[in-house]
């Protein structure tokens, strides 16, 4: 079994054709195939279904159990690469939502990478995005907002995050302390922050009501809370980095959401290469959170 068929067999299980997964690896289509039948040959069983006048690929049950497996041979052969030219640096893949990446763990993320001779891959996704890198073995650690079924996945409740509402001082005046109850759903610039935020939200309003914004990302409330009378509900650290940046008020509300809750998730079968890493550095993510003002700790 060769590096260059197992590569070929991940890219067309990301492009879904073979002509896509070719151009993507810059070798011709008959080259591909080639090299999914040599591998198909040594492994006795075909990784894709074949149907004549369809475009897209289809995977074989033995496929989709093989893609894990494929991800763990590629990962264990550049260990072995690396170990004879004595370049044995340990990476490890770490996958989380924005609103953490961006605005709560920088200082973790530098801190680990000062002090250990680890390097880092970070990679910011949807929830969904990071469960499924993490049964394919493309993350070794995932840091989420909400859990799923899976019996692939472990799930540890690692933090808790406060809500708390801000609007823009130069365009809005909203008290300190805010009934939700006066607060109006068309000047609301909505983000999804999680099952127990939602459940608050539809106490209030019917899910049938649109907000005035409805963002996916943190990033765009730095310019929509700028808009005339606009609030929203956002994690206390997020506030507060926003009020450093922006004219920004933070008011508590009477009836606030349930602290939003922080998971970190990982495969059940750990890569054993790199289990003393993983391990380090969970011990930096949870002295960070002992240490930031903005992660409650659960006990």
């Amino acid at each position: 079994m060769n590096a260059r068929n197992i590569q070929a067999f991940i890219a067309i299980t990301e492009f879904k054709t073979f002509s896509k997964a070719a151009e993507r690896l810059f070798i011709s289509q008959s080259t591909i195939t080639h090299r999914i039948l040599d591998l198909e040959n040594e492994l006795g069983f075909k990784l894709f279904n074949r149907a004549r006048g369809k475009q897209t690929l289809s995977l074989t049950e033995k496929g989709y159990e093989f893609i894990p497996i494929a991800n763990q041979w590629l990962e264990l052969n550049k260990y072995i690469t690396d170990w004879i030219s004595n370049d044995t640096k340990t990476t490890i893949s770490i996958g989380s939502v924005d609103s953490l990446n961006s605005y709560l763990f920088g200082d973790l993320y530098v801190n680990f990478l000062q002090n250990q001779n680890v390097s880092l891959k970070i990679y910011t996704m949807w929830t969904n995005t990071i469960f499924e890198m993490l049964e394919d073995y493309k993350l070794d650690l995932g840091i989420v907002s909400k859990t799923h079924r899976n019996h692939n996945l472990t799930f540890k409740s690692i933090f808790k995050e406060n809500l708390v509402l801000i609007s823009h001082a130069n365009f809005s005046r909203y008290p300190n302390l805010v009934d939700p109850k006066n607060l109006k759903i068309e000047n609301e610039l909505y983000v999804d922050w999680g099952i127990e935020f939602q459940i608050w939200h539809n106490k209030y309003w019917p899910p049938n009501e649109d907000p005035h914004v409805r963002i996916d990302t943190p990033a765009l409330i730095r310019d929509c809370i700028k808009l005339h009378n606009t609030w929203a509900v956002v994690p206390w650290g997020i506030a507060e980095i926003l009020k450093n940046e922006l004219n920004i008020r933070i008011s508590n509300l009477t009836d606030p959401p349930d602290p939003r809750s922080i998971y970190l998730v990982k495969h059940r079968n750990i890569n054993p290469i790199k289990q003393e890493s993983i391990s380090v550095f969970e011990s930096y993510l949870y002295k960070f959170i002992q240490n930031s003002e903005f992660c409650i700790i659960e006990n």
